[in-house]
């Protein structure tokens, strides 16, 4: 039989250990003691992977964390391709039409306004100085009986009255009179004017000369 000293810590033999036990054989007493200070031997080379053992069971959910801090937005995605268009619904149904409402009640007409009084005719103005020497020329026109006019439209004399000379032609019922010689002329107008049945006063009307389509200024 063989007496072996053997390290507390360790077990390596021989050793320098200041814990040891005596074993024999085999026979390996309890271990206890420190301060080992065996030498360190190669690390021996590793085993091979034992199988893989069953899993676990699942442990208990813990408690939920704090949220965190939200992070920055991250710049928006392209907009995708427009869907097709849907199918258009069914046309509802067309409602009643509602009754018509009652007409209203005319109005009545209002009265004819009074025809004014024609006013009185103002004194003949003096006579002016003789004029020097030269073609008189001369031609009046009138309408009998009183002749209806309209807007826009001339004024028809029916009738040549008293003419000189053969510078100005009228043609009886016509509103136009030609003036065939160069020089100054005078064209005095006079009437008496009355509203057409129907129209009331106030009434607002205009009387101009044209020569050649355009309104002689001031006439």
């Amino acid at each position: 039989m063989t007496i072996y000293r053997r390290c507390n810590v360790c077990g390596c033999c021989p050793c320098i250990c200041t814990s040891v036990e005596i074993w024999r054989d085999t026979a390996i007493g309890v271990r206890g003691g420190s301060d080992c200070r065996c030498p360190t031997g190669a690390t021996g080379p590793t085993g091979r992977t034992g199988p893989t053992g069953p899993t676990g069971a699942t442990g208990p959910t813990g408690a939920t964390g704090v949220t965190g801090v939200t992070g920055p937005t991250g710049t928006a995605g392209a907009t995708g391709p427009t869907g097709p268009t849907g199918a258009t619904g069914v046309t509802g149904v067309t409602g009643p039409t509602g009754p018509t409402g009652a007409t209203g009640a005319t109005g009545t007409a209002g009265a004819t306004g009074a025809t004014g009084v024609t006013g009185v005719t103002g004194p003949t103005g003096p006579t002016g100085a003789t004029g020097t020497a030269g073609t008189t020329e001369l031609l009046s026109a009138y309408s009998v009986p009183a002749a209806p006019g309209t807007a826009g439209n001339p004024l028809l004399f029916d009738q040549n009255g008293a003419s000189s000379g053969t510078g100005i032609t009228h043609t009886p019922g016509n509103s136009d009179f030609s003036v065939l010689d160069p020089g100054i002329f005078t064209v005095a107008f006079h009437g008496n004017l009355a509203p057409a049945s129907g129209v009331n006063f106030p009434l607002n009307v205009i009387l101009q000369l044209q020569q050649n389509g355009a309104v002689v200024p001031g006439a």
